[in-house]
């Protein structure tokens, strides 16, 4: 009887912060209005032959979505880009987030991972991915960044679910 007590309250527990459901989440972004106008003009600054990203600003990454955001992070609002980071392998705008819509992101500088380069030719036989991975975005430090004349992006929170094997075929 111990036992089964001990195991409801731990349920409980679980189910009030949402733990066993954050199972079934990817990860918790702000994810970007592709018809906003912030958000094209992110899109015009990439260069020729780099991947478009410029979709979302991770708030909790896969590696860290044991728990859900509390509910007042979900919703719809803006945050500005306020600097930009490039180098050879991957572009992403500094974000700003605007008093009337605050969140919460786990990276250590918030910030969209605008657009990935090409990885050059090495030999005649390319391996892997022929694009940079957008996670090296997570690797600029802020003086990194070149301030820009504020864009405003719009978007919603949103929790992207994870999809099941049977989802995948």
């Amino acid at each position: 009887m111990k036992l089964l007590l001990e195991n409801w309250k731990k349920y409980l527990h679980e189910a009030s912060v949402g733990s066993d459901l954050a199972k079934s989440i990817e990860y918790t972004a702000f994810f970007l209005d592709p018809q906003h106008e912030g958000t094209k003009k992110l899109k015009d600054m990439i260069p020729g032959g780099w991947k478009e990203y410029a979709d979302h600003m991770t708030m909790i990454p896969p590696t860290d979505m044991k728990q859900r955001v509390p509910p007042s992070q979900l919703g719809k609002g803006c945050i500005k880009v306020v600097g930009i980071a490039k180098d050879d392998r991957v572009m992403a705008g500094l974000v700003e987030f605007t008093d009337e819509f605050m969140l919460y992101s786990k990276n250590k500088i918030p910030h969209i991972t605008i657009a990935t380069s090409k990885k050059p030719l090495l030999g005649t036989k390319d391996i892997g991915s022929s694009h940079y991975s957008p996670a090296l975005s997570n690797e600029f430090t802020m003086d990194d960044f070149e301030d820009i004349e504020p864009i405003e992006v719009c978007g919603e929170v949103k929790e992207k679910m994870r999809q099941s094997s049977e989802d995948k075929e």
